[in-house]
């Protein structure tokens, strides 16, 4: 600071006067000096500056790791919040089997395939309610199966029944031609 003083103060005097030039009045080892002061003000200034670069690009790297560290915390709350409502469907949710009028147990090991009365419900709870609904729906498959053939045995004696109407009704008719054909001969 000392010699930067001292150069100032220097080109202050080395101001020509009187038209006799600044050369003439100057001292060279204060030029010298003013010049090496001058140097090492610009190196510094230069380091500065590198020094403030190289901060702002630290800086930068940090607020990228931030900004980052961020984005991956939001992308976890949401799938956080995400976790939770497909919970919480999964807790409302109303299971459509629970409304299937299923086969008592006592008749369910009565009546079902030995292979669906392998498990037991002490044994695995899921797989003995996956049986009962097997059993469940065999049995009805086998009832749709007896209700068909009803319907169509019903169909057969229905057509049967129309074709014995058909066949009295021809022969009522018949029968009311004689009684009509028959009445003058029975006066």
């Amino acid at each position: 600071r000392q010699v930067v003083d001292e150069a100032l103060e220097l080109k202050r005097v080395n101001l020509p006067i009187d038209g006799q030039p600044a050369s003439s009045r100057c001292k060279p080892e204060g030029l010298v000096a003013g010049s090496l002061a001058l140097l090492q003000l610009r190196e510094t200034n230069r380091r500065m500056w590198e020094l403030v670069a190289k901060y702002k690009e630290r800086t930068s790297r940090a607020n990228a790791d931030v900004d980052a560290s961020e984005l991956k915390l939001q992308n976890m709350q949401y799938e956080r919040n995400h976790f939770v409502r497909e919970i919480r469907q999964c807790r409302d949710f109303k299971r459509a089997d629970l409304e299937i009028d299923l086969a008592s147990e006592e008749e369910f090991s009565r009546d079902a395939p030995a292979e669906l009365r392998s498990v037991t419900q002490t044994q695995d709870a899921h797989q003995f309610h996956l049986n009962r609904l097997e059993f469940e729906l065999q049995q009805r498959l086998a009832l749709c199966k007896a209700k068909q053939r009803r319907l169509e045995e019903r169909a057969l004696l229905a057509q049967e029944l129309d074709t014995h109407r058909a066949a009295a009704d021809g022969q009522l008719a018949k029968l009311h031609t004689s009684i009509t054909l028959s009445a003058p001969l029975q006066s």
